[in-house]
């Protein structure tokens, strides 16, 4: 018997995924996260599984990395013009800078992004286009992470060791069906704009790993859809090379058990080892938003790049409103003109030090409507103006050149 012939009896490692919203998350062995609080499902749909992960119950909304978004945006340049694809960032009141950084935004955020671009190309399957035209190895860190495993049932592990960093408040599921194991994904977006089309691309997402063990011409046991998903296809079992199977919702694949013992195709030295704690250094250098005041800030993050700032915009980005969320901060002993009125001085203190912008610009970047706003608001917080912070940490950065 394999290491990997009998889940129940392996418990190892937490759960999380990284450059992409589905690539890895149901790549995960049953038993495997029996500590991290998910149970194998034997023999049951992967869509109807009543065990599911969510990783803080605080999340009441699944999030998605920027990094992912911004990966997005590059492989959809590739299918039309990038004019376009501005265009579609433009609809959701996002730009490619506003996403550049490290930081999260709710996971329906980049749902709406696949339905703007399937509406500007006028393709009703863009999940599997995108899918297509994508390359697992392109995402850099994580593949090299995921990859590096010793054999496929390791690589699956890893997989879920990093989706958390990546996608909080998203669902794995993971059941245990005679000589399969069935992986399964669910966005936890439900009917949302645009999440029809998550769907359709993971179970080509998901197939990635495991061919790059066995091979290219490896296929799943099966494919699970929504029904809603599957009827939209007229041959959907060519397009995935796969009996495929109605779900009540998510996607999955089944995986013959004795495949997860495949050994990596390539030897890993020692250098090229990486570790889970670098991956989560370089992906998360903040933490996980898990609480409402974290999701503001990681929020925040992204529109003082664009210089919208307004409570009604962070609030509909959460998918709530104003009101309910002046209430959730209060209740973990925050306001928003507060949490505000921090992370536009981190940012204002970031701008000074490395970048030639004058003061007003600086200003009205961040959202102030007056620039003697932002000055005042700067020396409450600094103790000197903006125009001598920028002054005397400039002249500190050449100083450390010159040394």
């Amino acid at each position: 018997m394999g290491r990997y012939a009998w889940f129940g009896t392996h418990c190892a490692g937490h759960i999380s995924s990284d450059l992409w919203p589905c690539w890895c998350f149901a790549n995960i062995p049953p038993g495997i996260f029996l500590c991290a609080g998910i149970r194998t499902c034997a023999g049951a749909d992967p869509g109807s599984c009543s065990t599911l992960f969510q990783r803080d119950r605080r999340l009441n909304i699944p999030l998605i990395h920027t990094k992912i978004l911004s990966r997005t945006v590059e492989i959809a340049d590739q299918l039309c013009s990038k004019q376009d694809i501005d265009s579609c960032l433009r609809t959701l009141s996002l730009s490619r800078e506003a996403i550049s950084g490290n930081s999260f935004l709710p996971y329906d955020v980049y749902a709406q992004f696949e339905a703007a671009a399937s509406r500007k190309l006028g393709d009703s399957f863009f999940g599997v286009t995108l899918t297509k035209h994508s390359n697992y190895l392109d995402l850099g860190a994580y593949a090299e992470y995921v990859l590096a495993a010793s054999c496929l049932g390791d690589a699956l592990k890893r997989g879920g060791n990093a989706l958390s960093l990546i996608n909080p408040g998203a669902r794995v599921d993971v059941s245990d069906a005679d000589n399969h194991v069935i992986l399964s994904f669910n966005s936890g977006l439900k009917d949302l704009p645009g999440a029809h089309y998550i769907d359709q691309g993971m179970p080509l997402l998901l197939t990635e790993i495991p061919r790059y063990f066995l091979g290219q011409s490896w296929t799943p046991v099966w494919v699970g859809l929504p029904r809603r998903v599957l009827s939209g296809f007229d041959d959907a079992e060519s397009m995935y090379s796969a009996t495929c199977r109605y779900l009540e919702t998510g996607a999955a694949i089944a995986i013959k058990k004795s495949d997860l013992e495949a050994p990596n195709p390539r030897k890993i030295s020692f250098s090229e080892t990486p570790l889970f704690g670098d991956l989560k250094n370089w992906l998360t250098p903040s933490g996980i938003p898990t609480s409402t005041h974290d999701q503001v800030k990681n929020i925040l993050d992204v529109q003082l790049r664009i210089g919208d700032v307004a409570v009604d915009t962070i609030a509909n980005r959460l998918r709530i409103g104003p009101r309910s969320l002046q209430r959730r901060l209060k209740t973990e002993g925050f306001n928003f003109r507060e949490v505000l009125s921090e992370a536009r001085h981190m940012r204002a203190k970031k701008l000074l030090e490395e970048s030639q912008f004058p003061i007003s610009e600086v200003a009205y970047g961040l959202g102030y409507e007056e620039v003697n706003s932002f000055r005042r608001a700067f020396m409450n917080r600094e103790g000197c103006t903006p125009t001598q912070y920028a002054a005397q940490h400039r002249v500190l950065a050449v100083d450390l050149l010159v040394q």
